[in-house]
C-alpha cells in the first residue's frame, strides 16, 4: 500500500508508549527469532509497530556505505559548507559514524575519544542529502522497499492522526481517552532514531544485510577507526565476539513510559533475534540496565527456541 507523502510540519508528538496506559500491567513485550515468535505478552505480535530508536542508526550507516564509499575519510566541510556546520570542520564522515567526531554537541566544546551522541548520525543524514540531492527519508524508503519492509516508516511520513490510527490498530486498543501526546520529535532526528518498525520487518532487515553482504561490509568498514574510539562500536553496530547488535530506547518523559528494543545477529549461525518491551519504569529503574537486560534475553533466543522470562 502506498504511504502518504512526508508531513510538511517537521514537528510531531511521540505517542508510542502512552498507549499502554490502558493496561493494568505496565509491561508489554515480544521476542522473535528468524520470523518465529518466541515470546509475546499483552497481545503484541510480529506485526505490532514500535519506535526502534537508535537501531535507526544502522540504516543510516548502510546508506553511508552505499553513497559515500571512497569518501568516508573526507572532511565534513566537503559536504556541508553552511556556517552552522563550521565547528565540524576537521572531522570526517567515518568519525561521525564511530561517534569520535571530537564535538560535544551539548556544550559545543571539543573532546577526545568516543562519545555516543545522536547528532553524529543526524549530521550523516545531512551529508547524504548533500551528496545525493535527495531527502534522507526518500533514500531510506527505497532501501526498505528493496528489503521488502512494507510496515516500516518514519513518524514524520504521516499526519499525527494517521500515526495515532496505525499504532492503535496494531495494538488492538480502542480507548484513547487516556493517551497523552507528549515529547516532540523532529524530522532532523530521523537518521538517529525516527523509524517505526515491527519485529517481522526488522528480521527482514537483518536478512537483507546478510543476503547482500552488508554485515560483512559494516564490520570491514568499522576496522579503520580513530584513536580513542570504542573498540566495539562503528557504523551503527556493536560487535561482541560472533554477535553484531544494537539497541534502541525511547522515553516518554511526561508519562514515564519507555519503549526499548534490541536486534542481535550471530555471524556464525546467521541467525537473528529481535525484541521489544514497553514499560512504566519506577524511580529506581535504570534505562540502560533495562535495555541491556532485554539485549540479554534476545541474545539467549539465538541459542534456544524457548526462553523463560
Amino acid at each position: 500500500m502506498r504511504r502518504p507523502g512526508p508531513n510538511p510540519n517537521c514537528l510531531i508528538f511521540f505517542v508510542t508508549a502512552s498507549f499502554f496506559l490502558n493496561f493494568p500491567v505496565c509491561k508489554a513485550s515480544i521476542v522473535a527469532t528468524n520470523d518465529k515468535l518466541v515470546y509475546a505478552k499483552l497481545g503484541i505480535d510480529l506485526d505490532t509497530p514500535f519506535f526502534i530508536g537508535s537501531i535507526s542508526k544502522q540504516v543510516t550507516a548502510v546508506l553511508a556505505l552505499q553513497y559515500l564509499t571512497g569518501r568516508l575519510d573526507s572532511d565534513i566541510k566537503e559536504f556541508l559548507k553552511e556556517k552552522i556546520y563550521h565547528n565540524l570542520h576537521g572531522c570526517t564522515v567515518r568519525q561521525l559514524l564511530h561517534h569520535t567526531s571530537g564535538i560535544d554537541f551539548k556544550t559545543g566544546k571539543r573532546h577526545v575519544g568516543y562519545n555516543y551522541q545522536n547528532e553524529n548520525y543526524d549530521i550523516i543524514g545531512k551529508v547524504l542529502e548533500s551528496v545525493t540531492g535527495r531527502r534522507y527519508e526518500n533514500l531510506v524508503h527505497e532501501l526498505f522497499k528493496r528489503a521488502c519492509m512494507h510496515e516500516t516508516f518514519f513518524h514524520s511520513d504521516v499526519s499525527q492522526k494517521e500515526l495515532f490510527k496505525r499504532l492503535q490498530k496494531s495494538l488492538k486498543l480502542i480507548d484513547l481517552g487516556h493517551t497523552a501526546l507528549t515529547n516532540i520529535l523532529t524530522m532532523q532526528m530521523n537518521p538517529s532514531g525516527g523509524i517505526i518498525s515491527t519485529a517481522r520487518d526488522l528480521l527482514k532487515w537483518s536478512q537483507y544485510l546478510e543476503k547482500h553482504g552488508l554485515y560483512k561490509k559494516l564490520i570491514e568498514s568499522k576496522v579503520s577507526m580513530s584513536r580513542g574510539s570504542s573498540d566495539r562500536y562503528g557504523f551503527g553496530v556493536i560487535i561482541c565476539g560472533d554477535l553484531i547488535m544494537h539497541c534502541g530506547a525511547i522515553l516518554n518523559a511526561v508519562d514515564k513510559y519507555c519503549t526499548i528494543c534490541a536486534l542481535v545477529y550471530n555471524i556464525k549461525t546467521k541467525k537473528t533475534a529481535v525484541g521489544f518491551e514497553v514499560f512504566k519504569p519506577s524511580k529506581n529503574d535504570n534505562l540502560d540496565q533495562k535495555t541491556k537486560h532485554l539485549q540479554t534475553k534476545v541474545t539467549a533466543a539465538l541459542s534456544s527456541d524457548q526462553c523463560k522470562f
